[in-house]
This record gives C-alpha cells, sequence and structure tokens, in this order.
C-alpha cells in the first residue's frame, strides 16, 4: 500500500506541476503587447568617412573590410586588394569602424 500511495502522490505531483506551468503561460500571453516603431534613417547626407564617396573619388572598384585589433587582418585585405590588380580592378582597404555604411 504505502508503494501505492507514492506512486499517486507522485503523478498528482506531476500533473499538477505541469498543469500550473500551462496556466501561468497562458495567462502571460494574453497581457504582452508589443508595438515597433520603425526608425528613419537620413540618407541624402553623406558623410566624408563614406566608403561609397572614396570609391568613386580615387576611381576604385573594389573594397577589402577588415576588423581586428592586431593588424593581421589589415594586412591581409591590403594583400587582397593588391591582388585585385590581376583582375582589373583597383581595391583600397577600408576598416568598417570607420566608415558609415
Amino acid at each position: 500500500p504505502l508503494d501505492i500511495i507514492l506512486l499517486v502522490s507522485l503523478l498528482a505531483g506531476t500533473a499538477w506541476y505541469l498543469l500550473k506551468g500551462k496556466k501561468k503561460e497562458s495567462q502571460a500571453s494574453q497581457f504582452k503587447s508589443y508595438s515597433i516603431q520603425p526608425t528613419t534613417v537620413n540618407t541624402m547626407t553623406m558623410v566624408e568617412n563614406s566608403f561609397i564617396k572614396k570609391l568613386q573619388s580615387s576611381g576604385r572598384r573594389l573594397v577589402v573590410f577588415y576588423g581586428s585589433q592586431t593588424g593581421t587582418a589589415e594586412e591581409f585585405a591590403g594583400r587582397l586588394a593588391k591582388e585585385g590588380i590581376r583582375y582589373q580592378m583597383k581595391g583600397m582597404v577600408a576598416d568598417p569602424e570607420e566608415c558609415n555604411m
């Protein structure tokens, strides 16, 4: 008889635990309401550090972006930009932190 009492109490506790969680989820989802407002960005003004403006003014067609604190990526990006000459593309190297995207 003790094992039956333990089994029934275990099943009842499990059912209570599972049903308690579903009630809270359904109540919580009723009250949550989000509204997302889009932000407007003025794209008409171009800033001096725009990589597109630099490309157009220098007549280049290839940009190699790098992101590194050590300088290794900058060196490799320079090599890739020089490699573009083999394919008739003048290249430039740019750090994304210094450019406006």
